[in-house]
């Protein structure tokens, strides 16, 4: 006897800094990166908010912050 297992998976859409929206799977990000260091200091292009870092360790610069993020997961 064969089941189908139905398997839910709540996704959350974010926007690549080209405009791009990419939707990702929040149980699989480790981490968030914001870019300001503690003096102020930025590394990263003025577009990029927000470096999200996933289980594979790949990762991806979006246009939402961090706290967006948070929110949204």
């Amino acid at each position: 006897m064969n089941l189908a297992v139905l398997a839910a998976v709540e996704l959350i859409m974010l926007h690549m800094i080209d405009g791009r929206e990419v939707q990702i799977n929040p149980k699989q990000v480790t981490q968030l990166l914001s870019d300001l260091s503690d003096d102020g200091a930025k590394a990263l292009p003025d577009a990029v908010k927000c470096v999200v870092r996933f289980t594979d360790g790949s990762y991806l610069s979006v246009a939402e912050t961090c706290d967006e993020i948070r929110r949204l997961m």
